[in-house]
């Protein structure tokens, strides 16, 4: 039963630090959607490339049509 125990808790553990990208393979962020289907397959997008693209870190930050997402655009 310990054994168990340990191999689900092993397996949610690193289940929760994954990350999910829509439409693409080279994700940028904790949630990436890239709704334009643009994106390399390796390699970071280009400028171009990311402004249909919506990423969400871990922090709760967002960026649309951004590389990278910031608490603040101002």
């Amino acid at each position: 039963m310990k054994k168990l125990f340990i191999i689900l808790y092993g397996f949610l553990f690193t289940a929760g630090y994954a990350q999910l990208g829509i439409n693409t393979t080279s994700v940028q962020g904790v949630f990436h959607v890239d709704a334009g289907k643009d994106n390399p397959a390796s390699g970071n997008p280009s400028a171009a490339q990311q402004l249909n693209d919506f990423v969400a870190s871990s922090a709760g930050n967002v960026g649309v049509g951004k590389p990278i997402p910031r608490e603040n655009w101002i």
